[in-house]
């Protein structure tokens, strides 16, 4: 663990109450960047984990990066609805939330339903076809 005591134990936020970090009693911490309207653009912890956001000017997420997910591949939106965003990395790899892909087809397959998130990020992952494996 990476000790940092210049983050305070609790919450310290910006002037419009958006976290910027925060400590537990055992000294596990978080520290935020945020843009202009506060949506997270990175954040790294006391385990040396982090990710990055590149957002548009609406606040979506344009690429994502983390470094516990497939060793920090980039990964560029294809699609998103109003609670994920569908992220696939250069080399087919998807995530969408919580979900986790090592290929396009595996995606494929956990959407293969009809409904109206499934229809969108299928049809997204489609257009990959030279991704598909």
């Amino acid at each position: 663990m990476i000790i940092r005591d210049d983050i305070p134990r609790g919450f310290t936020r910006d002037a419009q109450g958006h976290v910027l970090t925060r400590k537990d009693s055992d000294g596990y911490w978080y520290e935020y960047t945020r843009g202009a309207d506060g949506r997270e653009l990175s954040c790294k912890d006391s385990d040396g984990r982090w990710s990055e956001y590149a957002r548009d000017a609406d606040g979506g997420v344009l690429t994502y990066a983390c470094s516990h997910m497939f060793d920090g591949a980039l990964m560029h939106a294809r699609a998103a609805d109003d609670e994920y965003t569908l992220v696939v990395s250069d080399a087919g790899q998807v995530i969408a939330g919580c979900r986790r892909f090592d290929t396009i087809a595996e995606a494929l397959a956990h959407w293969d339903r009809d409904d109206k998130r499934a229809r969108k990020f299928t049809a997204a992952l489609n257009a990959l076809q030279p991704l598909r494996k």
